[in-house]
């Protein structure tokens, strides 16, 4: 493997050793996370909303990409996959020593065409004030994951990444085009990295579209890059599984952190409960 090479594993490796080569790396790919049954249900439940988008209007949007949000709230198998065990198992050891509990932070669909160009080279976290990386440096803030729906090729626009970049003390730096690997990935696998490591969507250089989803963790006291409960209000959040209902935020921060009328959010979910039987005080 070369040295700028993003490592791989397979759906059977553990929590622990995908965490340690995030830590190390800051990406890593699980191959064939999910089938390909799976991705193709996926994009047929995202269809309808991908076909009624607009193309991106700029470098960073795209100019022949389409983007949907909302995921869980629109299809089965995206609740399947916000609830990945061992996805929920690095979040538990990278996130949890920073928060009480972390919530899934934004879940999107990026579907590249045909001659589309590469999209800048970020950073998730970049989203967050820059005094606040600097008060906390090495912690970890967020946890993304770009799966892909499609195969991903070097040809069809693989998400570019960076590894290392995630420990670069400058982060005005910007990577040279010899640091920047690509997530070539079968169908069905998940390129995870950190907040802070550089990434972006490939240029499709073929006669095919790439699509992938973008399923991303945060730290629970983090403001969500997805407004989650506008996206899943308590009409659509109800029919969920209570672990993915906390997951979106359906559950207090800590003891009044994230209260409704002084009682836990899930007030708002459940027929039978009370808030005299739900209340915090």
């Amino acid at each position: 493997m070369m040295a700028n090479d993003v490592p791989r594993v397979d759906k059977f490796a553990s929590g622990e050793t995908v965490t340690q080569l995030l830590e190390e790396a800051g990406c890593v790919i699980i191959e064939n996370a999910h089938s390909d049954g799976d991705m193709d249900k996926l994009y047929a439940d995202l269809s309808p909303w991908l076909q009624e988008r607009q193309l991106g209007v700029d470098d960073f949007s795209g100019y022949k990409t389409r983007r949907v949000s909302s995921l869980v709230a629109r299809s089965e198998v995206a609740r399947e996959i916000a609830l990945n065990k061992t996805i929920l198992d690095v979040c538990d050891r990278l996130l949890l020593p920073n928060c009480n509990v972390y919530r899934l932070q934004v879940t999107h669909t990026v579907d590249i065409g045909p001659g589309e160009i590469r999209q800048i080279i970020h950073r998730d976290d970049g989203i967050y004030p820059e005094a606040f990386h600097s008060a906390l440096p090495d912690m970890h803030k967020l946890v993304h994951g770009m799966w892909a729906v499609t195969e991903f090729t070097r040809e069809n626009g693989a998400t570019s990444l960076v590894p290392g970049s995630h420990r670069w003390t400058d982060r005005e730096r910007m990577p040279k085009e010899r640091e920047i690997s690509q997530a070539m990935m079968p169908k069905g696998s998940v390129a995870l990295y950190l907040g802070a490591t550089y990434h972006g969507g490939g240029e499709n250089r073929s006669n095919s579209r790439r699509v992938g989803a973008l399923f991303g963790f945060a730290l629970g006291w983090l403001r969500q890059e997805e407004n989650q409960y506008l996206a899943c209000p308590p009409e659509i959040a109800r029919t969920f599984p209570e672990e993915l209902q906390r997951l979106i935020g359906y559950v207090e921060f800590s003891r009044g952190a994230g209260w409704v009328d002084n009682a836990s959010p899930q007030i708002l979910l459940r027929d039978d409960a009370s808030f005299e039987d739900m209340r915090l005080y």
